[in-house]
């Protein structure tokens, strides 16, 4: 058991050294293209106003950004949120780097909300388990001159399931003008690094390579009878799948090519096997 907890250990930090020397475990958006723009989803938990979260082409590099602007003879509070896709903070993180533009006549009151929030569990600001103000622009932090400015080291604690990193806009009739734009997350990967139940050696997926099906194997010392959860992380240390499989059948992945890392888990959550995953699909 101990043997196999080294070999996990050791094989998910050798292939993240070896990603890391390609592609920083990192994220980030200019919301230039859709492949930037993807996953982000909009919440209006207040008024319907004006404006709302949009994609402007005023960013500070080109093309876009993100913006919200004044809302307009609103007579209720604007409480927008814009919310990142998932994200896997198990191993803490940090937003590196981020560019902000303020102006318009106002500045955040204390009613006023211009900020940075880490949510856990869903989306939806409504649905979260928990939600962790990160950074609120406030003060020195908010120059309304219509400059970009850079705000940088923005920490992430550690937390685990799926997070999401979420704009947020309120106030009930201020005029705040904001942009943000190239907007960068460090990722502290764990994956890989948990506890392992047994040494199930005869345990995993195939075919490896795959195209859209795998199928988890069981040989003669696992529980053929047992539900395993198979966990699919991509390079990030995201996760972007879960299915819940038996010996012989087979799951459906519709990932796109590249290089995964699979985790399978008994019942009780607990490791049995880890390892690299490579997607194929022509």
């Amino acid at each position: 058991m101990k043997k196999i907890r080294i070999f996990c250990l050791l094989f998910f930090t050798g292939i993240m050294l070896s990603l890391n020397a390609q592609a920083p475990l990192s994220y980030f958006t200019g919301f230039d293209t859709p492949a930037e723009q993807a996953g982000w989803t909009m919440f209006r938990k207040g008024a319907a106003s004006s404006y709302s979260w949009s994609i402007e082409q005023t960013g500070y590099s080109a093309a876009n950004c993100l913006a919200h602007y004044y809302p307009v003879t609103s007579s209720a509070p604007t409480n927008d949120w814009y919310v990142s896709p998932v994200f896997n903070f198990a191993g803490g993180g940090k937003i590196d780097s981020l560019r902000t533009n303020f102006s318009g006549f106002g500045t955040p009151g204390t009613s006023d909300t211009i900020g940075i929030y880490l949510f856990k569990g869903s989306n939806n600001p409504s649905q979260a388990s928990s939600i962790i103000k990160l950074f609120s622009f406030q003060n020195g932090t908010y120059t309304n001159d219509g400059l970009w400015h850079l705000v940088t080291n923005i920490s992430i604690p550690a937390q685990s399931g799926n997070s999401y990193l979420a704009f947020k806009y309120f106030t009930l009739n201020n005029w705040l003008d904001v942009k943000f734009d190239n907007f960068k997350v460090k990722i502290n990967s764990t994956v890989g690094l948990a506890d392992v139940k047994t040494s199930f050696d005869n345990v995993g997926v195939y075919p490896n390579p795959a195209t859209n099906l795998i199928t988890l194997y069981a040989g003669e010392n696992a529980l053929r009878n047992e539900k395993y959860e198979l966990k699919i992380y991509n390079a990030l240390g995201e996760l972007v799948l879960t299915k819940h499989v038996r010996p012989n059948e087979s799951a459906e992945l519709n990932l796109s090519n590249g290089v995964y890392f699979y985790r399978i888990e008994d019942e009780q959550a607990q490791l049995i096997k880890c390892g690299k995953l490579v997607i194929k699909t022509q």
